[in-house]
């Protein structure tokens, strides 16, 4: 009996905690404190300079303090993924050390209803033969109860002990996978940056660095931004007047994810005040959510990518439309779309999860500061043919252009 109680007390024994591992991601999470603190801080610049007049000074301004925070930002994935993988070693040794908990409760399980199956099956009658006197069977008895509560006991540990094996390894999948997703947000964001180095260079050769030439440039692509904002407005007006309700799912907050994290709603959806100011068609047919050039956009429900594309690659379409974009058709009657992207990652004919990353923020396309923006369209006002436009209709040449019945997003956002 004394061999079940000594390997049942053993086994609920304390799993320690490798300090030195703990100290480690201490560290790094004060080292992503520090970053973090000095993202926001060159973010709060940029802002401030795109709040002033467009001048080549300016814009060339804007790139640099881009490149700085992108700068940042890459440091930042770099530190998370040490971080991560800092605690998916802490995590494998935990999984490790409840495995053998588990183990260990099994079989202290085991032997405990081994003895308890043992002393029900003898009868009164062996127990005096076996010992002589009766006191030595009320003390087995006696012993038995004992070793039955130990039996519940050990039960309960057991199952506490599998779920927390179980926490740990859903944990420990999660983590991975959020490893994984930094390295591609980490290759990504270089690409980014790369881009947005050659954008200066180019800004730079296009203008002869010179001010007066590029005012003549943004002159002349003020025209073509009103131009097609007029245009798609008509055709999407009409489509708006086709909407049916009878399509749409009921209204109602978080039927679709905020497509950034910690969204900033800096323009509404409709007739809003910048939008009378900014657009010749006086129409806003999504939001817009002010965030850091690189940070990810994620699919706001489940769907197929089926449009996507980088209409700045048109000449009579660059700086003067959605730039690089991402559109997806939902099975709920929602189509969104994702605009002014610096790199897209979602591709035509594929799913994607809501949660998934589609692209990244960024300020292509017809955009003074880097933000996301986002439409939702009643999939059934969307036009036959993808890519084009409703026919008898013939916009400016964008490509691929997304037209549909607009909706005001914020009814079904969180």
């Amino acid at each position: 009996m004394a061999i079940f109680f000594a390997g049942w007390i053993a086994v609920t024994a304390a799993i320690p905690t490798p300090v030195d591992l703990k100290g480690s991601i201490d560290a790094k999470a004060k080292e992503l404190a520090d970053i973090q603190a000095k993202k926001e801080a060159v973010q709060r610049e940029i802002d401030e300079l795109t709040q002033s007049g467009q001048t080549l000074g300016r814009d060339l301004k804007v790139i640099d303090r881009t490149v700085t925070e992108l700068t940042y930002a890459i440091k930042e994935n770099e530190l998370t993924q040490a971080q991560l993988a800092d605690e998916i070693e802490g995590l494998t040794g935990t999984i490790a050390d409840q495995r053998e908990l588990v183990t260990a409760h099994r079989e202290a399980l085991g032997a405990l209803i081994r003895g308890l199956h043992e002393a029900e099956q003898e009868q009164p009658l062996l127990i005096f033969l076996r010992h002589g006197r009766f006191s030595d069977g009320v003390s087995d008895a006696a012993q038995a109860t004992v070793l039955s509560g130990k039996l519940m006991s050990t039960i309960s540990d057991l199952r506490v002990a599998e779920q927390d094996l179980t926490t740990s390894i859903t944990n420990l999948e999660k983590k991975q996978t959020a490893r994984e997703r930094e390295q591609v947000t980490l290759a990504s964001r270089k690409t980014i940056i790369a881009s947005e180095r050659e954008g200066k260079q180019q800004l730079i050769t296009a203008t002869k660095n010179r001010e007066q030439a590029y005012a003549a440039q943004l002159m002349d692509l003020q025209k073509v931004q009103d131009q097609i904002s007029i245009e798609i407005n008509k055709i999407e007006e009409e489509l708006r007047r086709t909407i049916d309700p009878n399509t749409l799912p009921t209204v109602g907050r978080g039927l679709l994810a905020n497509p950034v994290a910690n969204p900033k709603l800096t323009q509404g959806h409709g007739a809003t005040a910048f939008a009378e100011r900014a657009y010749k068609s006086k129409w806003h047919n999504g939001v817009d959510f002010g965030a850091p050039i690189g940070t990810e956009v994620y699919a706001a429900e489940s769907g197929i990518v089926i449009n996507a594309g980088d209409q700045d690659a048109y000449r009579g379409c660059r700086k003067a439309a959605y730039g690089k974009f991402v559109e997806l058709k939902h099975g709920n009657g929602l189509t969104t779309l994702y605009g002014h992207l610096s790199k897209i990652q979602a591709k035509v004919g594929t799913r994607v999860e809501r949660g998934e990353v589609v692209g990244y923020v960024g300020r292509t396309g017809y955009a003074t500061g880097p933000h996301l923006h986002f439409t939702v369209f009643a999939s059934q006002t969307l036009t036959a043919a993808r890519p084009g436009y409703p026919e008898g209709t013939k916009p400016s040449s964008c490509g691929p252009m997304p037209v549909g019945g607009d909706l005001d997003p914020m009814k079904y956002l969180p």
